[in-house]
């Protein structure tokens, strides 16, 4: 004998995964801040800080005048609110546009910052050299009076357990080619205005809890309760 048993719907658990998206900001004026360095030379320009700055505004970039000046920003967020069995699907930076100074149009692009705040001359070669935007930024689409968006693609930039620390550079920076004229941009910083501040945008899935019932019931045969015993029966 086989027994149907109907199972009801409360016993179902519908296992959804939440995609939270989270803004996270600058947090204080310390935590942004940009580095130059200033040269007849490109190489030595490239490589050699001549100062500092970590109010008003971001530079980001290079430009050739009377001699070379190279731009890096850099950038400290706390993340650690991030699960860290969070599963990241998109990320991306925002920077309020001030001020377009590229006659020649550039990639922005996003490293790893290596160093720490206070931000000063020694920060500006404390990055990996490892690009984690996805390239597409170009400032030919830099907006003033508006946020920028630079979309990173490889989630490895993001820190789950504490902070994600940014170096932003220009393309020629980075290839070390050396500029013909203006090829930088500025953006807003913390100190001078907080609600531009730059911040991160980042979507990411957690693993849904485990069901408290089961989800499925194999028939594997007569339920145990549905077990008869037959006792012979002696007619006399």
């Amino acid at each position: 004998m086989k027994r149907i048993y109907k199972i009801s719907e409360n016993e179902y658990m519908l296992r959804v995964s939440a995609d939270p998206t989270v803004n996270i900001s600058i947090s204080s004026g310390e935590n942004d801040g940009d580095v130059y360095g200033s040269s007849d030379s490109y190489a030595d320009a490239h490589e050699n800080a001549d100062g500092y700055s970590d109010t008003g505004y971001l530079h980001i970039g290079q430009v050739y005048l009377l001699g070379y000046e190279i731009y890096r920003t850099f950038l400290k967020f706390n993340t650690a609110s991030i699960p860290s069995d969070a599963t990241i699907t998109s990320a991306s930076l925002y920077l309020y546009g001030y001020e377009d100074h590229s006659t020649n149009d550039f990639i922005i692009r996003l490293q790893k910052w290596t160093g720490d705040v206070l931000i000063d001359t020694g920060d500006y070669n404390q990055f990996d050299g490892i690009n984690y935007d996805d390239g597409t930024f170009n400032t030919s689409s830099f907006v003033t009076d508006g946020w920028n968006k630079i979309v990173i693609s490889n989630f490895d930039l993001i820190n789950k357990e504490g902070y994600t620390k940014i170096c932003v550079r220009g393309s020629g920076d980075v290839s070390r080619t050396p500029p013909t004229d203006y090829e930088y941009v500025i953006v807003y910083s913390y100190d001078n205005d907080t609600s531009y501040a730059p911040y991160l945008q980042i979507t990411y899935t957690t693993a849904a809890p485990p069901p408290k019932h089961p989800t499925t019931h194999l028939d594997k045969g007569p339920h145990p309760r549905s077990r008869m015993t037959f006792y012979p029966r002696l007619s006399l």
